[in-house]
Formats: structure tokens, sequence, C-alpha cells
């Protein structure tokens, strides 16, 4: 058995102990709140920033959905008028075709020349340039011809080109559309 003394002692240790446990708890438990704070502080500004982050891309979102069909719509617009510059060009080469047909029947002019300088001595020379100048003439319009042709096949090519590139970004562009049905 103890003492009164020693019992004395023994809950003077333990009240000594209990206290300076309470103090430890209490100063780690003041200490977690702080922490605590700090956290939720922290938690609340990286919402408010991602809320605002996800509004700017909303925003650049619906710009770019709308940026796209601008893009849709001219590349539309570019492909009437490459179909409208295209059947230009064929009535061009069609008129070039009459034209060549036209040049065809020169060399019954240039034996016309030929025949005339025959008969007439002094326009002789003359008319010799003029036949010349004629099958020149002749030869460059069936080239012009040629190249008319070639242009023909590359507005063909162009007006294909683009009508691809349309229904590729019409494609890319369908799925922006259906975002803003939820954007403001």
């Amino acid at each position: 058995m103890m003492t009164d003394e020693q019992q004395g002692k023994v809950i003077a240790q333990l009240t000594n102990t209990v206290v300076k446990l309470e103090v430890v708890a209490e100063r780690h438990q003041s200490e977690r709140l702080y922490h605590i704070r700090r956290t939720n502080i922290m938690v609340r500004l990286v919402s408010i920033f991602l809320t605002m982050l996800a509004m700017v891309n909303v925003y650049y979102l619906t710009v770019f959905s709308t940026d796209m069909f601008a893009i849709v719509d001219t590349i539309q617009e570019l492909d009437g008028k490459v179909v409208m510059i295209s059947s230009n060009m064929v009535n061009i080469t069609e008129t070039m075709a009459s034209f060549d047909g036209y040049m065809d029947t020169m060399p019954a002019v240039s034996d016309a020349t030929r025949s005339i300088a025959e008969r007439m001595p002094r326009f002789g020379s003359a008319m010799g340039d003029i036949m010349v100048s004629m099958q020149q003439v002749d030869l460059d319009m069936k080239g012009v011809n040629g190249s008319m042709n070639l242009m023909n096949r590359h507005f063909f090519t162009i007006t294909n080109n683009i009508e691809v590139m349309g229904t590729n970004v019409g494609q890319f562009a369908k799925p922006m559309g259906m975002l803003n049905r939820f954007l403001p």
C-alpha cells in the first residue's frame, strides 16, 4: 500500500501529465484546424479558377464553332463561283473551237491570196506576208485552244477539290454545331 504522500505525488504527476497532454492535444487540434482552413481556402480558389477556365473554354468553343460554320459557308460560296467560272471556261473553249474552225478555212483564203499575188505582182510581197501571218495565227489559235482545254481540266480538278474540302470542313464542324445546344 501507498502512503498518502506517495499517492499525492502520483496524483500530482498524473495531473501534470494530463495537463501536458491537454496542452499538446489543444496545440495539435489548433494546427489541424489551421491546415483544414488553408486547405479549404485553396480548394475554393482552385474551384473558382477552374470555373473561370471552363467559362473561357466555352466562349472559345462557341467562337470556334461559329468560325467553322463561316468557313463552311465560304467554301460553299467558293464552290459555286468555281462552278460558274468552269461553265464560263467551257463557253470560252467552245468559242475558241468555233474560232479554230473558222481558222481552218484560212488555207482557202491563203490560196486565194496566192492567186491574187500571181495576178498582181505589185501586191505579191504584202500578200505573202499576210499568208505567213495567217498561218502563224492558225498555229497560235491551235495553241490557245489546247491551253483552254488544259485550263478547263484544271478548273474541273479545282471544283472537285473544293467540294471535298467543303465536305471535310463540314464533317469537322458538325460536332461543334452539336455543342451549340449546350453553350450559352
